[in-house]
């Protein structure tokens, strides 16, 4: 704990519980945003030229990782985005299910984009929850970013 205590300095003085809003800065972040600042400051748009490659080579890594072609592989900067963009293409028939006490940005973005959705409840059943709530509601997705379940 004192690690990270050391690695992000507001931690020293505060308890922050505001993630989802903001990510707290660390040092070793801090000074890779400085570097990457004064060589954009210094090469301006030569500094970027070489992103796209960086790009191409970290789709490649990951494709490799899940066995799957670079073409299948899409990155975004946030997984708001991602979840938003794959919402966006599925038919708004199609029935999510979801957990109750979610992490808010998953259940919002389902609800609010029409899609027809059920909730199984988060307690100390949650498996069971989510099992019979398959077999009685029979949603085509299941959408959860919720932690492991014990």
């Amino acid at each position: 704990m004192h690690k990270y205590r050391k690695d992000f300095p507001i931690l020293n003085q505060h308890t922050y519980l505001n993630n989802a809003a903001s990510g707290i800065l660390f040092d070793s972040l801090l000074e890779h945003r400085q570097e990457h600042d004064l060589d954009f400051l210094i090469g301006g748009s030569i500094f970027r030229e070489d992103r796209n490659d960086y790009l191409l080579e970290t789709r490649e890594t990951i494709a490799q990782f899940f066995n799957h072609k670079q073409e299948e592989v899409v990155l975004v900067p946030n997984f708001s985005i991602g979840l938003n963009t794959i919402l966006n293409g599925l038919n708004k028939e199609k029935k999510i299910m979801l957990l109750d006490e979610d992490y808010p940005s998953i259940n919002h973005a389902v609800i609010t984009k029409g899609f027809k959705y059920c909730f199984a409840k988060v307690d100390e059943h949650t498996e069971e929850n989510i099992i019979e709530n398959i077999k009685k509601e029979k949603p085509d997705i299941f959408a959860s970013f919720y932690g492991p379940l014990q």
